[in-house]
């Protein structure tokens, strides 16, 4: 599956974790084209679907952390 396609797929999925965890959409979007174009090739669809969430999900809590810590300091 290409870069473009995973995109299309999982854009739905990661408007809807922006706002549930309160981040800014544009770079839920950023994080999602970099978790598609960085896709291993020739990986099964629940694979795809596995690394694509596993991307996102991760900077979502890097976000959250990087804001918790600027709220704390400032």
């Amino acid at each position: 599956m290409d870069a473009q396609k995973i995109y299309r797929t999982f854009r739905p999925y990661v408007l809807d974790l922006a706002a549930t965890h309160d981040v800014p959409v544009e770079q839920a979007l950023l994080a999602l084209a970099r978790a598609a174009s960085q896709c291993p090739p020739n990986l099964a669809p629940f694979q795809i679907a596995q690394y694509v969430r596993e991307q996102v999900e991760q900077w979502i809590e890097e976000s959250q952390q990087s804001r918790g810590e600027l709220r704390e300091t400032g």
